[in-house]
This record gives structure tokens, C-alpha cells and sequence, in this order.
């Protein structure tokens, strides 16, 4: 299975080449660190499918002219995305886009439940909907870091129940 997905890795560089796109239009495109796709090659890190996903699409995008999403279309896109998690989740948008990251209310549950409902906002638009982590915390009002350390914070949490059923939805949405 591994090998398989390092041989689709080397087949979406040979054509990223072939069709003269580099590897930093891809990272950019993307949305990945820009020494990703050497760390790769370097077996530092193991190629996913879902990494294969977004090569592919940046590849493509890259393609047509369309590198990298615009802050507009990421906030767009953001904000949707907060619209939908607070549907599945039963809130209105407005209780997630109103907490503050900022202020790190950690001891408030509704500004936690808030920040969690955002985490997945974040992981729809970086990880469905191909913006990178910067132009999403662009649109979230939020740092790269702090997208980053959601993302991590959110897959380390996916066994709790509201998380996993709105993930659940969301996915289940994403797939058909």
C-alpha cells in the first residue's frame, strides 16, 4: 500500500514537471509547508492519500492559472464553512464567528465549544476545500500558527462526541 502511494507520489511529480509546474507553485497551491514535498522524497514523511489529493488538485489548479485561492474566496469559503459546522452542530453561525480566538477563553464552555466548532470550520477549508492554512486564517482572523495548532488540536480530539458527529456529517457530505 505505501509503495503504491509513492508510486502515484512520483507519477504527480513526473507530470507536475512534465507540464513545467514547480514545487513551490505546488506547496503554495496546496497549502503545505514549502520543503514538504522534499521531505518526502527524503522519506522524512510518509505520503498520504489525502496529500496525493491535494497535490493532484494543486497540479491542476496551478494548470488553469489559479495557484492560490484569493483572501475573498477564503473568506467566502470560511464563513460557509462556519455556517455549516453551526447547522450540523444546532447553533447559529454567530455563536462561532462571535468567540474571540484571540482571547483564549479557556475557562468559558461556550467559548470552548465555540473554538472547537471553529477548529472544524478550519479543517473543511484547509482540508476539503483545498485554501491554504495561511489564506484561511486570513479569513478566520487567526494566525498561521494558531490554524495549524487548531488542526492538531481537532485530530487530537476526534474521539469526543460532538466533534465526531459533526466531522461525521461534514465527511459524509465531502464523499458523496
Amino acid at each position: 500500500m505505501t509503495q503504491d502511494l509513492y508510486s502515484d507520489f512520483n507519477r504527480l511529480m513526473v507530470r507536475a514537471h512534465r507540464e513545467k509546474v514547480s514545487d513551490a507553485a505546488i506547496t503554495r497551491a496546496a497549502g503545505l509547508h514549502s520543503t514538504y514535498l522534499r521531505r518526502i522524497r527524503d522519506g522524512k514523511i510518509r505520503v498520504t492519500r489525502k496529500t496525493l489529493e491535494r497535490i493532484n488538485h494543486a497540479i491542476t489548479r496551478v494548470q488553469k492559472g489559479d495557484g492560490e485561492p484569493t483572501a475573498v474566496r477564503a473568506s467566502g469559503a470560511f464563513k460557509l464553512a462556519v455556517c455549516l459546522v453551526a447547522s450540523v452542530a444546532g447553533v447559529r453561525p454567530q455563536f462561532i464567528l462571535s468567540a474571540d480566538p484571540a482571547k483564549r477563553k479557556t475557562a468559558d464552555p461556550d467559548w470552548l465549544r465555540a473554538a472547537r466548532l471553529r477548529w472544524i470550520a478550519l479543517y473543511i477549508c484547509v482540508i476539503h476545500m483545498h485554501f491554504s492554512q495561511a489564506s484561511v486564517a486570513t479569513a478566520a482572523n487567526m494566525s498561521r500558527a494558531n490554524v495549524c495548532r487548531s488542526l492538531k488540536d481537532l485530530e487530537d480530539r476526534r474521539g469526543e462526541a460532538e466533534i465526531e458527529l459533526v466531522l461525521s456529517a461534514i465527511e459524509e457530505a465531502f464523499k458523496s
